[in-house]
């Protein structure tokens, strides 16, 4: 028998895009849905057209709150169902991404043969086009795989939207608030170790809605700090990785990718314009990061490379990223 679905739907000043957003979902094919809105202080009137929706459907619930940023507002809706969170599926939608009709009854149809999360392909929306950045092929993988795809930051992507998590392994599980960058990546790691088996859907329905504004296209220095900080928490957290069979590889992969962005970081502060950055923290990445890459098996050739002229002297370093325009 197939579970009832709570959809957590952050709010935040998207008005522009909120009906189209709540439309996708009342909508949907698969009727047994829960729709959790969470107000986190908008100041437009985003908050009005949430109570006129729920005055025409009745699986609309509305949280308001003070601003408290999207991990916050997801924690809410987290909480108002934690309760009785087995008896549902979970899923994430930002209020300015939409989903095709069928897109909750093609996922819900994939909890099957002890699946715990179903990953589906994001569509990347803009104003004038399309497209989706890494195919599926339909398929069922263990954590341990689903955990390289994560560490290597390819293939499957972070985002805790595009997936729907059985509620048995969301059991007192929530975003960190702390976390204002990246912060679906962070959760991820812990959710995917609890998951039984992941399934990676060919069926795309998830509507990801890009601006040339929005967070992801509009990084600064300390977002990209923040970005490596948490790639960087896998590492510093080692006993995620103990109780899952070649841990080490795991581990390994962690740093590598982590090494991989150092780099792009040191390169972004130390030879261009980025100023004002957050010095303890980068100074502390610094620090470890010098002894990781000393100790890292790298399998990657290039990356390799790297590693011996970022050793020998990051100035020599610098001209060669000029060179390889990375």
């Amino acid at each position: 028998m197939n579970k009832k679905v709570a959809l957590i739907i952050p709010v935040y000043n998207t008005s522009a895009y909120l009906r189209r957003c709540l439309d996708s979902v009342i909508n949907q094919t698969y009727k047994d849905i829960l729709i959790i809105c969470v107000n986190d202080g908008s100041t437009d009137n985003s908050l009005e057209i949430l109570k006129e929706y729920k005055k025409g459907n009745k699986n609309i619930t509305i949280i308001s709150q003070e601003n408290g940023g999207l991990s916050s507002a997801r924690n809410s809706g987290l909480r108002y169902i934690q309760k009785d969170i087995d008896k549902y599926f979970v899923s994430f939608l930002d209020s300015d991404d939409f989903l095709e009709f069928d897109y909750i009854q093609n996922i819900v149809n994939d909890f099957k043969n002890g699946v715990s999360i179903v990953c589906s392909q994001p569509i990347f929306t803009t104003n004038t086009n399309s497209y989706i950045e890494y195919s599926y092929e339909d398929s069922i993988i263990s954590s341990y795989k689903a955990l390289e795809y994560l560490l290597q930051d390819s293939y499957l992507q972070s985002h805790a939207t595009n997936k729907m998590f059985d509620g048995l392994i969301m059991k007192d599980v929530y975003f960190d608030e702390t976390i204002s960058f990246m912060e679906d990546q962070h959760i991820m790691y812990r959710i995917f170790l609890l998951a039984n088996k992941i399934c990676l859907s060919s069926k795309a329905g998830y509507h990801y809605w890009k601006t040339s504004n929005s967070l992801t296209t509009s990084l600064n220095d300390n977002k990209i700090l923040q970005r490596v900080f948490v790639y960087y928490q896998p590492i510093i957290n080692y006993e995620l990785f103990k109780n899952v069979d070649q841990n080490f590889n795991l581990y390994n992969i962690a740093c590598t990718t982590f090494c991989k962005n150092y780099l792009l970081l040191f390169y972004k502060i130390k030879f261009s314009s980025l100023t004002n950055v957050n010095k303890d923290r980068y100074e502390y990445l610094s620090r470890n990061f010098k002894q990781l890459f000393s100790c890292v098996v790298f399998k990657n050739k290039n990356l390799k490379i790297r590693k011996k002229i970022y050793s020998l002297s990051p100035f020599m370093y610098k001209y060669i990223c000029k060179i390889l325009r990375k």
